[in-house]
């Protein structure tokens, strides 16, 4: 589904409401130069979706205290009218994925359920609910209200020696252009793309698509867009003292150096120490799909304390729906390759916390589900949007250049955390909904969280 597609849904689709049975569950697989303005801070524990138009059915989601969600619905339809209703509840808003169906009887106006498969407090996920109305045939035909869409409750409040604020942020590369004169090329861009990074507050930051080669006039010779990007960021801000961790080309003896080049790691050398870095690929559905995955050990200046950051960009692609194809697959085969790194790292440290961020191109629309995303909370990584600290979670982590930007729970940016610490401080989408000093096609991302030892 286009994003220009959701957004018509989104700011056109009106519930057509008309309208249970012993309840019945079956399941399925399914956002210097002044930096772009962020919208006002949202902070909020059961985070419910975006409010959009109901008709005459208004349904409502709230956590309990136990986890599960309490649904609640009003209708002006007399009971007598309707057959039963049902409530289904789902991992993806189009409710195609790992779905789960209640059918009620007519009087019911609540169910509780529980949130949908691996929507954990952990996970930063959400449940999507749709409840739909089955009216007797002589009045009218089968009535539903919009989807409605839940986070799993918070239930860790981090405590530790120590805070770091990390980013995620793909800048799009200057070799997708056809033209410097292009609304959002990077002649237009680049002056939004530097405080962006700077002004975030992030001293570690993983950057995705930095990949422009030095001979379309952006940059000098031997200068690639990840190396512009760290020039001028040197020059702009010379206190922080922003430097690669690897500034020079992505090869192998086996692998001359083809696919994502632009996956790199970038940080305040005011702030941290870079101890030791490096990178490994994994093949993608093409020899110019190739995954490189940049890592680097950091120990912050202030505290002494030490981390491993990994930065990511999984393919891009999608596989026919309810089908796991050659996108999937070489998602979680490039995944499982970055969970294989990271045992490695806490093999040898286990007292640290590793650090994954990145495009990871895994969605609530990904068919057949958000696979990467479920694989990490299954092997036992924390998502730092799991916090009830939000700003501009309502939005997406991408625009598309497609704007105004409207609320819905889309992400293929994450900052996840995997060691003896859970928990997220905050969580920021550094967002905007207008056309108005426009970064890149992704909002950048960013997270404080807990690193060193635990507190008592």
């Amino acid at each position: 589904m286009t994003r220009s597609l959701r957004r018509m849904v989104a700011l056109c689709l009106i519930g057509l409401v008309a309208g249970v049975m012993p309840a019945v569950t079956t399941e399925g697989a399914g956002a210097a130069p002044t930096p772009p303005a962020a919208a006002a801070k949202v902070t909020t524990t059961a985070y419910q979706g975006f409010v959009e138009p109901t008709g005459y059915l208004e349904v409502g989601l709230r956590n309990t205290a136990a986890g599960t969600i309490k649904v609640t619905w009003k209708t002006t339809t007399k009971t007598k009218r309707i057959v039963r209703w049902e409530v289904r509840t789902s991992t993806g808003r189009t409710m195609e994925q790992h779905t789960r169906l209640y059918k009620l009887k007519n009087k019911r106006r609540s169910i509780v359920v529980p949130h949908a498969s691996l929507v954990t407090p952990a996970s930063g996920a959400f449940t999507f609910v749709q409840v739909k109305m089955v009216r007797k045939k002589k009045y009218g035909p089968v009535g539903k209200a919009p989807t409605k869409w839940i986070k799993a409750p918070v239930t860790v409040t981090p405590t530790a020696t120590g805070t770091a604020v990390l980013g995620t942020f793909n800048v799009r590369s200057w070799n997708v252009e056809k033209s410097k004169s292009e609304p959002y090329s990077w002649a237009n861009r680049q002056d939004y793309v530097y405080p962006t990074i700077n002004d975030s507050g992030a001293g570690v930051v993983s950057i995705q698509e930095a990949s422009g080669s030095d001979d379309v006039g952006y940059s000098n010779e031997n200068e690639r867009q990840y190396n512009r990007i760290e020039n001028r960021l040197a020059a702009l801000y010379p206190a922080a003292d922003w430097q690669l961790a690897n500034s020079l080309p992505f090869k192998t003896a086996t692998q001359p150096g083809n696919g994502r080049q632009g996956t790199r790691i970038l940080y305040k050398n005011s702030e941290y120490e870079l101890l030791d870095q490096g990178f490994f690929h994994v093949e993608g559905v093409a020899a110019s799909d190739t995954c490189w995955t940049s890592w680097a050990r950091f120990r912050q200046r202030s505290t002494n304390i030490t981390f491993t950051f990994i930065s990511a960009h999984l393919s891009t692609g999608n596989d026919p729906k309810g089908t796991t194809g050659k996108y999937t697959k070489a998602r979680l085969k490039q995944a499982n390759a970055i969970l294989d790194k990271v045992a490695d790292f806490q093999a040898a440290r286990p007292s640290e916390q590793v650090f994954l961020a990145g495009d990871l191109n895994s969605t609530i629309y990904t068919p057949p589900d958000n696979a990467v995303h479920r694989l990490l909370i299954q092997s036992g990584w924390y998502d730092s949007l799991a916090t009830n600290d939000v700003m501009n979670g309502q939005y997406p982590s991408t625009n598309d250049f497609d704007f105004p930007v409207v609320a819905e729970p889309l992400r293929r940016d994450y900052i996840m955390s995997k060691g003896p610490l859970k928990g997220s401080y905050w969580y920021k989408n550094l967002a905007y909904t207008k056309a108005v000093n426009v970064a890149s096609d992704h909002f950048m991302q960013i997270a404080e969280m807990p690193i060193g030892e635990p507190l008592p």
